[in-house]
């Protein structure tokens, strides 16, 4: 079964590309110049891009991260916090009008990058949620997403007008030339319902927890996923749904259970989606969702990996091994049949310690190793069509029909690859030799023909 979801994955992707007639991967989406001097030439990159970041507007001393993203080649920015967030009741502050002016601001910035635009939908207005007040959707008073989501985090009261800005929401950005944002560059096709749903519910020793997404039942979450679903594919086709990320699946942990209502119900979804935070950095958890769909799912989907961090929870780490932590889990879960994956933090001195250990740019603005092993990756595979695991260490991606082998502390080189080869090291530095005269070791490289 691991096989065939990753053969289905790849399947899906290339069918995509085929139907869509998008043959090429960028576009030109022009000139900007943010400084007042230098300018740069961004590009739209198509939605075949493998490489994404979270992020956080509006934000605008962080605006030259979002440069500095689009200059290494991330493809995708998924939002899920702050303002410009996709929250209903933000959007729809008096039932019946809707200001989506921050989103628009957000949407128009990113494009202008060239980012595919990744949203987490929240179901959530406080005005809703008081006509069918119930004190067992409330959520701790402390809880740090108060004036995002509110306090109150149950199904919406009423349905209609609940579905009613969903549609708005989608038909908005489809770019169909109905209804749509002014300025719309390219539609937002990839939706995230809700994010870990499931965060902290049921766990004793966390009863008064201050992160909980989701006050409900499964079977309740199940309902309304399925409405939103369809609501969605009524006002565009096309939309893609990617379910909530599943909280590093642990068979042990309360989340388990959850997601087994969920899937066994068949809840409707185009895209499964695993978190992995630190502990799930081998394969960043590709394998554990596999066989967890296998079990639980029988039309098994393709998935994403929605959230990654490396180190964010450790009081000690190493930066070069935080890095070959990062491609070797990034390439076993492409080739387990990831189709996307997400890191969450680029650069946000204004978290915690532990979290900013997981941060691409250090605190003083200088790159980790992690900044250029994610330089390096995104220049060598993104865009790929296929991946193949030869060997434990060993992989061979096909990339605009080249091979590129990816290979770490194996005992020799495959027969295939011989005489001079380009070898480049996990952070970008290349050079032409001999492939009798590589030596492999625990830091990944890639291998390219001439």
């Amino acid at each position: 079964m691991k096989k065939q979801l990753a053969i289905y994955g790849i399947t899906v992707l290339l069918l995509v590309v085929g139907f869509s007639g998008c043959i090429n991967q960028e576009s030109d989406r022009g000139t900007i110049d943010q400084n007042g001097g230098e300018s740069f030439d961004f590009t739209f990159k198509s939605e075949e891009a493998r490489f994404g970041f979270l992020g956080t507007y509006p934000d605008y001393k962080n605006e030259f991260d979002y440069e500095d993203m689009a200059k290494i080649g991330v493809g995708w920015i998924r939002i899920i916090w702050a303002d410009a967030a996709f929250v209903w009741g933000n959007i729809e502050k008096t039932p019946g009008t809707y200001d989506f002016s921050i989103q628009d601001e957000f949407v128009k910035k990113m494009q202008s990058y060239g980012f595919n635009i990744f949203p987490v939908i929240w179901p959530y207005a406080q005005w809703d949620q008081q006509n069918c007040y119930n004190e067992s959707c409330l959520v701790n008073k402390d809880d740090v997403f108060m004036n995002q989501l509110g306090i109150s985090r149950c199904n919406p009261c009423d349905e209609t007008v609940y579905l009613n800005f969903i549609r708005a929401m989608v038909e908005r950005y489809d770019d169909d030339s109905v209804d749509d944002m002014p300025g719309l560059e390219y539609p937002i096709k990839y939706y995230e319902f809700v994010n870990e749903p499931f965060l902290n519910i049921g766990v004793e020793e966390k009863k008064d927890a201050t992160e909980m997404h989701y006050k409900g039942t499964p079977e309740e979450f199940v309902e309304l996923m399925n409405m939103t679903y369809d609501a969605m594919k009524e006002a565009y086709a096309d939309v893609v749904v990617v379910h909530a990320g599943i909280n590093s699946l642990d068979y042990d942990y309360i989340t388990f259970d959850f997601w087994k209502v969920v899937y066994g119900q068949k809840a409707k979804f185009d895209v499964a989606n695993v978190h992995s935070i630190n502990q799930g950095s081998y394969s960043l958890f590709s394998a554990d969702l596999i066989d967890f769909l296998d079990d639980y799912y029988l039309d098994v989907p393709s998935f994403w990996i929605g959230e990654v961090e490396i180190a964010g929870q450790d009081d000690y780490y190493d930066e070069d091994k935080q890095a070959i932590d990062l491609v070797k889990g990034y390439v076993r879960a492409f080739a387990n049949g990831a189709e996307k994956i997400i890191y969450n933090i680029w650069y946000d001195p204004g978290s915690s310690e532990k979290f900013m250990n997981a941060a691409v740019i250090r605190v003083d603005r200088t790159e980790k190793p992690l900044y250029y092993a994610f330089k390096t990756m995104i220049g060598k595979i993104d865009f790929f069509t296929s991946v193949e695991k030869l060997d434990e260490g060993l992989f061979k991606f096909i990339v605009n029909n080249t091979m590129v082998y990816v290979l770490w502390d194996i005992d020799s080189l495959p027969d295939e690859i011989t005489g001079e080869v380009k070898v480049t090291d996990m952070l970008g530095t290349e050079k032409i030799v001999d492939a009798d005269v590589i030596e492999l070791t625990k830091k990944p490289i890639f291998i390219e023909f001439l």
